[in-house]
């Protein structure tokens, strides 16, 4: 017996030892090459110079060690690691993907909303949420925004879950106040539907994250007209709550530090 504990309790400092040794705190140079080559490969990243390609090694490495940092950091519920934004520092990511307000419209901050009330409901259990799309990179999250409520209001009406053109809104919308890849609102995108058919997806153009194409309404001959749209007094979690237990909200959110996100609820 006591030679199995002997046996048992070199085996737990071997596993300590190794992980110590393999922890991203005691790489050599060449496995952060190695980790950073992987990143390169996956990611299909390219870089127009040495001088580039060191300096987003280095901002690689320093997100990655501040990713374990936050997952070794006691129960987490989400989790950080490597995404395609790792190579980018969190004002680089802010300033491709943040919430770009456009030119002709401000907008003041209501932090009074402290918190949601009690109801709790994940619509996606009624299979009436689409899945994740990608933006890319064009500040065009309204649209996104936007269509994500719409085709949620569209399936809880009873329609088989359809998902709708991020696009046409950014091509089409500039007269409501949006400006493309260079920021909108969801408002906004509802008031330009208001009245129309929005495309589905595959009857107008595919989504290119850019904002420089010509607008072609003839193509949203879908039937799916925007008939009405209601809005959530700033503040007012009562009505909030009223409006979740209808359906999906279209909402816009601080999102300047999820860069690294990996997995779980943030």
């Amino acid at each position: 017996m006591k030679s199995h504990l002997v046996i048992a309790a070199i085996g737990a400092l071997l596993t300590i030892y190794l992980v110590k040794f393999h922890s991203p705190a005691s790489y050599t140079e060449d496995q952060w090459d190695s980790e950073f080559m992987n990143f390169v490969s996956e990611f299909r990243k390219s870089y127009g110079s040495q001088e580039d390609f060191v300096a987003r090694r280095e901002i690689f490495k320093q997100n990655y060690l501040q990713n374990i940092k936050h997952n070794n950091e006691g129960d987490q519920s989400y989790k950080l690691g490597v995404n395609q934004f790792s190579d980018l520092t969190e004002q680089e990511f802010k300033k491709i993907l943040g919430l770009r307000i456009p030119n002709r419209r401000t907008i003041t901050i209501d932090n009074s909303l402290s918190k949601v009330g009690d109801t709790i409901v994940d619509w996606r259990n009624d299979k009436v949420v689409a899945g994740v799309k990608d933006q890319s990179s064009c500040g065009s999250c309204w649209a996104f925004s936007a269509v994500g409520a719409l085709e949620s209001a569209y399936a809880l009406k009873g329609n088989a879950l359809t998902t709708f053109s991020e696009q046409q809104l950014v091509d089409c919308s500039w007269g409501f106040g949006n400006e493309g890849c260079n920021g909108g609102w969801m408002d906004q995108a509802f008031n330009y539907l208001k009245g129309k058919d929005i495309c589905k997806t595959d009857d107008f153009r595919a989504y290119n994250a850019r904002d420089n194409n010509a607008c072609d309404e003839s193509k949203c001959s879908s039937g799916i007209r925007v008939v009405g749209i209601s809005g959530v007094p700033a503040g007012n979690a009562d009505a909030l709550d009223a409006a979740l237990s209808h359906g999906p909200v279209s909402v816009a959110v601080d999102a300047s530090n999820w860069s690294q996100y990996r997995g779980g609820v943030f």
